[in-house]
């Protein structure tokens, strides 16, 4: 089942906040609609009734959730005042979060797509040039995968929504890219290679292990040994 959120991924953080910022602006509305229009001040001329009470109070909650703060509705009592503050404070708190929220996940979202373009990267200059990833001298490189590896994990954490980002660019999907990352660590800790390419090699595996375990916690899978849970991870990334 393919879960094509490339470019929806932000979307669903925004639609997330909105849906909560809607639940307030109706939650604050009927404890206007109360008191409305009895303890406001309106424009000259207005007299709600019926239906048209409920919607101006939802007006005037959406006003101060909002911070627009147009003054043509305004609160008479002290405890009304303090109500529209709250109301305001909590949708400028909202706002931030979204705009927060959608500023960190794009680096965290380009750091994954990174990782999976080196690795597909070094698999194909593997495969043309016949010079293996994890020679002599590639330590670096493994030391710096695994590094990766380990940043990849510290973002899936604070960023959950990131195992649904679906990319189109199968050489920047991760589940594909995880495949190459076991196989190079895999081949670097054999018996007989470099000392300093196994030491890497072996970090890579642990960070591999680690972000094995987190990813099958979250989708709940049996079985958490990397083979199985990338597997698993891939499938539901599958088109």
């Amino acid at each position: 089942m393919a879960i094509d959120v490339a470019d929806r991924g932000p979307a669903l953080g925004s639609a997330r906040d909105s849906g909560l910022g809607y639940a307030s602006g109706d939650g604050f509305a009927f404890m206007y609609w109360a008191t409305f229009p009895a303890d406001y001040t309106l424009p000259p001329g207005a007299a709600p009734a019926g239906s048209d009470r409920w919607w101006l109070s939802f007006y005037y909650s959406l006003e101060m959730l909002t911070t627009l703060g147009l003054g043509d509705i305004r609160p008479n009592p002290t405890w009304l005042k303090v109500l529209s503050a709250c109301d305001t404070l909590i949708g400028f708190s909202l706002i931030t979060a979204s705009i927060t929220w959608i500023i960190l996940i794009f680096p965290a979202l380009r750091r994954m797509r990174t990782l999976a373009r080196k690795a597909s990267t070094l698999s194909d200059a593997e495969e043309r040039t016949r010079v293996s990833v994890v020679s002599a001298g590639m330590h670096v490189v493994l030391a710096g995968l695994a590094e990766e590896v380990i940043r990849l994990r510290v973002d899936l954490v604070h960023f959950p929504l990131l195992f649904y980002f679906y990319a189109q660019d199968s050489r920047a999907s991760l589940p594909p890219s995880l495949f190459c990352l076991m196989r190079f660590a895999k081949e670097g800790a054999e018996a007989g290679r470099d000392d300093l390419v196994r030491l890497a090699a072996t970090g890579l595996s642990i960070a591999l292990n680690d972000l094995a375990e987190l990813i099958g916690d979250r989708l709940d899978c049996d079985d958490r040994s990397p083979e199985v849970v990338f597997q698993t991870f891939a499938e539901l990334h599958t088109v």
